[in-house]
């Protein structure tokens, strides 16, 4: 069991591995709050930025195990700050056939992390919102989880790190609710503990029916049988 959400202001983080979790920056422009960038940075057990992402860690005064990326869009004071502190570079050329932020995923994997917690994510241009997603959540040898000031994000995958996961009634938002979105083509997906039953059925990516269920027992059971799906918690 992957353990409970709390998508209020205060996170429950009894939830994560013992040994903490690997947080990645990304660099939308959009950007989360300060102080939920130090929550996470403080939980997490490594920090990497995808290329303008350092900014962010900047700006809320976090460290840097690793910075990532060809370097084309990070201004001159970010850069010059991470040059001169102990930060790793990994460095690539601009005409690369992958984005920063996946080059920061594919680097992750193999490091030992059970869970990734990815936040910036959101917002900005969505060609790049939705490929950034798209390849956070292909299986990997870790769970993937955004976390934004408004939302977090968890794929289970069938044949992942976690393919279930409870949902607790009192911390989740005023109105119990969630959604569960295939990714990548049709799910085999059972819920219970909600409105809306699912017991081993299909949900397609062309089709609404995982969006705006209710918990309606003290905890809900989420599971993915066949495929990957996102959790969608609002908070």
């Amino acid at each position: 069991m992957c353990g409970k959400v709390d998508v209020e202001s205060k996170l429950d983080w009894t939830i994560w591995p013992k040994d903490g979790f690997a947080l990645v920056i990304s660099g939308s422009p959009a950007g989360v709050s300060l102080s939920l960038l130090r929550d996470l940075a403080t939980r997490a057990s490594f920090v990497i930025a995808a290329d303008s992402g350092a900014r962010w860690a900047l700006d809320a005064g976090i460290g840097l195990d690793v910075l990532l990326g060809d370097l084309d869009s990070i201004d001159s004071r970010t850069l010059v700050h991470f040059r001169g502190s102990r930060t790793g570079f990994v460095e690539f050329d601009t005409h690369k056939d992958a984005t920063d932020i996946e080059l920061v995923f594919n680097y992750l994997e193999g490091k030992g992390y059970a869970t990734v917690v990815a936040t910036n994510m959101l917002g900005g241009r969505i060609d790049q919102t939705l490929t950034a997603t798209g390849s956070f959540a292909r299986p990997r040898g870790f769970l993937p989880w955004i976390i934004e000031d408004d939302v977090q994000l968890v794929f289970l995958q069938a044949e992942g790190a976690c393919s279930k996961l409870v949902l607790e009634r009192d911390l989740l938002a005023a109105d119990h609710q969630f959604s569960i979105v295939p990714i990548g083509g049709s799910a085999c997906v059972s819920a219970h503990g909600v409105e809306w039953e699912l017991d081993k059925e299909e949900l397609s990516p062309h089709e609404t029916r995982g969006v705006s269920n209710v918990v309606t027992e003290h905890s809900a059971l989420v599971r993915v049988h066949r495929g990957i799906i996102a959790v969608v918690i609002p908070s």
